[in-house]
């Protein structure tokens, strides 16, 4: 995985999102979904699908709009600020 990856959260967001409160968290990007497991405050689980089907790259920012408690959709934007567009897009 590449390190930029690797991040745990910020601590602000562990108030909702932690192994705990949230030991699985629904990330939703275009027409496709994945079930992220939470380790401590970190993804853990199908984490790395989700950085390897996006081709993500350090410099990336992904953008994560809550819709549940447990749920979010993610726009994934290049170094340029440009949102990256995938084939699941599009339906």
């Amino acid at each position: 995985m590449h390190a930029c990856c690797q991040q745990e959260l910020p601590q602000y967001a562990d108030i909702q999102l932690n192994e705990n409160r949230t030991p699985t968290i629904i990330l939703t990007n275009g027409f496709k979904s994945y079930a992220i497991g939470m380790k401590q405050r970190s993804f853990h689980q199908n984490w790395n699908n989700f950085v390897t089907e996006h081709s993500l790259r350090p410099g990336e920012l992904l953008l994560f709009l809550p819709q549940s408690h447990n749920s979010f959709a993610v726009v994934v934007f290049n170094r340029k600020g440009i949102e990256k567009m995938y084939p699941w897009h599009f339906n």
